[in-house]
């Protein structure tokens, strides 16, 4: 049980460290959209989460569209 305990953190602990190396890159994100933006809908609402993630995160993320 204590070796696979001092596995298992270790494990952690090497997930966390790599996980940590890739936060510096610039996450990009897109959205598929299955109708028009502009027809005040489902497509509507997500476009409008989709700005709300480039005005939170700023310059760490990149999003993408597709209607």
């Amino acid at each position: 049980m204590k070796k696979l305990l001092i596995a298992l953190m270790t494990t952690t602990a090497a997930i966390s460290l790599a996980a940590t190396a890739e936060a510096a890159d610039k996450l990009k994100a897109c959205w598929v959209y299955t109708g028009p933006i502009g027809d005040f809908g489902y497509s509507y609402q997500h476009d409008q989460g989709r700005l709300e993630v480039e005005k939170a995160l700023g310059d760490k993320v990149e999003t993408a569209y597709l209607e």
